[in-house]
């Protein structure tokens, strides 16, 4: 019964380590010391079974920050936008700073700009400047 409680934990583990670890790993600081060793073994189980621990792969932050510059940047501009459009005036200038370098990673930062512009021009009114009027004739 042990062994088979072993295998079928470690088996599920294995399928989904990053999930069954954050549920499961209690069990190694368990007051009983068999619990304990169960846990260890169901560990070995899945090391040996060649399990990889994405979260704790030296590169697992640069491709978590690869995918959201690409959902940001490859999406249509709504995302940003709208991030733009709440960004408050302290952190306007580090948020501009990041978009930038994001949508440059990828050549799209003209499209960002011209997409930017257009939206402040079209919500700004003529009334607010009386210095853009332009003379006829």
């Amino acid at each position: 019964m042990k062994n088979s409680t072993i295998l079928a934990m470690s088996n599920l583990l294995s399928a989904n380590v990053d999930a069954g670890l954050k549920y499961s790993l209690s069990m190694g600081y368990h007051e009983d010391t068999r619990t304990r060793a169960a846990f260890m073994q169901v560990l070995t189980n899945i090391l040996k079974q060649g399990t990889e621990f994405d979260t704790l792969a030296e590169d697992f932050e640069e491709e978590r920050n690869e995918r959201l510059v690409k959902m940001l940047v490859e999406s249509d501009l709504n995302i940003t936008v709208a991030l733009c459009e709440v960004c408050s005036a302290q952190q306007i200038d580090e948020v501009a700073e990041v978009l930038m370098i994001c949508y440059e990673s990828r050549s799209k930062h003209m499209e960002l700009l011209k997409t930017l512009i257009v939206r402040e021009i079209a919500s700004t009114g003529t009334e607010k400047y009386p210095f853009l009027f332009v003379p006829s004739g």
